[in-house]
Order: C-alpha cells, then sequence, then structure tokens
C-alpha cells in the first residue's frame, strides 16, 4: 500500500509539474488567451452587492495575512488531533510554496488585468498566489485528515468537502474581481497539487499513525 500511494503521488506530481510548464510556455505576450477571456462573461454576470461582499470576504482569506492565520490555526488543530510532527510539514509546506510563487512571479512578470476591479492587488499576476498557497494549505489539511482511517467518515468528509470548497472559492474570488487570469488560477492549483504531492513523497508525508486523544474518531 505504502508503495502504491508513492508511485501516485509519483504520477501526481509529474502531471501537475507538466499542466503548470504548459500553462507558462503557452502565455501570451500580452493580455488573455482564449482561455482567459472565455471566463470573463461568467464572472460578469455573478456581480451582485451579496456577491461582491462574500468575494470579498473569501479574498480577504486568501491574502498574506489569511493565509498565516489559517495556517497556524490548521497546525494547531491538526498537531492536537493527529501529530505534532504534520504541522511542520505543512508550515514547511506552505514556505516552500511562498517562496516558488515569488521567484516564478519574478521571472514571468506578467501584468494583471486591466479590468480589474474593487480590491486592490499588487505585484505581477502569474501564477496566482491565493490560488496557490490556498490549495497548499486546504489540500494538506484535506490529505492529512482524509489519510487518517480512525477518524469519523462523516467528519473526513465534511473536512473534504469544506477544503474543495475553499480552493475553489479563493480561485474564483481573483477571477470576479478580475485581478487574475484564469491561467493564473490554474497555473496556481497545479503548483499547489505539485507542492502537496511533493511533500507525501517525503519520508512521514503521508502522516504518523499515532493518533491523539480526543480526536474525532
Amino acid at each position: 500500500m505504502k508503495q502504491m500511494n508513492r508511485k501516485i503521488w509519483s504520477i501526481v506530481l509529474t502531471a501537475s509539474a507538466a499542466i503548470f510548464a504548459l500553462l507558462w510556455a503557452t502565455l501570451p505576450e500580452k493580455g488573455g488567451s482564449s482561455l482567459d477571456n472565455s471566463i470573463v462573461p461568467l464572472m460578469e454576470g455573478l456581480r451582485g452587492e451579496t456577491m461582491t461582499a462574500v468575494m470579498k470576504a473569501i479574498s480577504g482569506i486568501g491574502s498574506t495575512a489569511g493565509l498565516v492565520v489559517a495556517t497556524l490555526l490548521a497546525a494547531v488543530l491538526i498537531g492536537w488531533q493527529i501529530s505534532w510532527r504534520q504541522p511542520l510539514l505543512l508550515i514547511g509546506a506552505m514556505a516552500v510554496g511562498y517562496g516558488l510563487n515569488t521567484a516564478v512571479k519574478h521571472m514571468v512578470d506578467r501584468a494583471r488585468p486591466d479590468e480589474a476591479w474593487g480590491i486592490v492587488a499588487d505585484g505581477a499576476s502569474f501564477p496566482s498566489a491565493n490560488a496557490m498557497l490556498g490549495f497548499v494549505l486546504f489540500g494538506m489539511v484535506a490529505v492529512l485528515v482524509a489519510s487518517r482511517p480512525e477518524l469519523r467518515n462523516s467528519f473526513r468528509g465534511f473536512n473534504l468537502a469544506v477544503c474543495i470548497i475553499m480552493i475553489i472559492l479563493l480561485g474564483a474570488s481573483r477571477l470576479y474581481f478580475q485581478v487574475h487570469y484564469l491561467s493564473d488560477i490554474l497555473a496556481g492549483y497545479s503548483a499547489g497539487l505539485a507542492i502537496i504531492a511533493a511533500a507525501n513523497l517525503l519520508p512521514g508525508g503521508g502522516g504518523s499513525r499515532q493518533t491523539r486523544k480526543g480526536s474525532y474518531r
């Protein structure tokens, strides 16, 4: 089973890295591609006062401060419920994600869409830090909890659903305010998935089998 898991994570790492490289290689010199432009009408059709307030709140969670707070909170909960070894893996993955995102942004230096509105977004556009780091954070939490068979199925299912919804919303919020192109979001997701796969290929990446008292069994 352990060898099978490593094989699966190796495939995921290769595939996600290839998708990221493809998105990078096919970036237009200026503006958005046909893929990027295809999502714009849908986002414009969703605009409204309530939706804007919700998306601003989600964007706040995806900000640097929001992600730091969410990461620390998740690290404490994971350490308490699963193992105090796993928070180090989570924080390390987030640190790698931040460093990689910053480096690629500097190399690509893609300008943000001219149609950006509603919120202030600094720096280059590719890849989206909100999407990438949000994927790493909530993806790691989802994997760590899902890999614990001693936890109740209902809790694991609820946690997985929340994590998936948060990942989707973090990307959607950036598209809603048009501060990123769709390719920026997809690149962030693929890079985030690659980091998660790499983390799970490390020794002990799948999580310790020792469960804390008070776990949701």
